[in-house]
């Protein structure tokens, strides 16, 4: 799967985990079948700044919870936290 950063997301409903990624970064929708898929993309097609505030936000959540520095500092905190309570 390839992600444009200048582009939001469409997901299929149904997959409880890109859902809440879509909600909790309001970089993406989600669509219930095709009919609400082409739905999306007139309404995206039509309001071209709404989309590119949604793929900002998109590429903003990506980068703040999922970039090499972030995943590290929760992965030391999570250290931290398992070796203090292990003394």
């Amino acid at each position: 799967i390839h992600h444009n950063p200048d582009r939001p997301v469409l997901a299929i409903e149904g997959s409880e985990v890109v859902g809440w990624h879509c909600r909790r970064s309001g970089g993406g929708a989600l669509f219930a079948d095709g009919a609400d898929l082409a739905r999306q993309l007139t309404d995206l097609r039509d309001h071209p700044g709404r989309a590119a505030e949604m793929a900002a936000r998109g590429r903003d959540y990506v980068v703040r919870e999922y970039s090499w520095p972030a995943v590290l500092d929760r992965i030391e905190a999570d250290l931290d936290t398992f070796t203090e309570a292990g003394r």
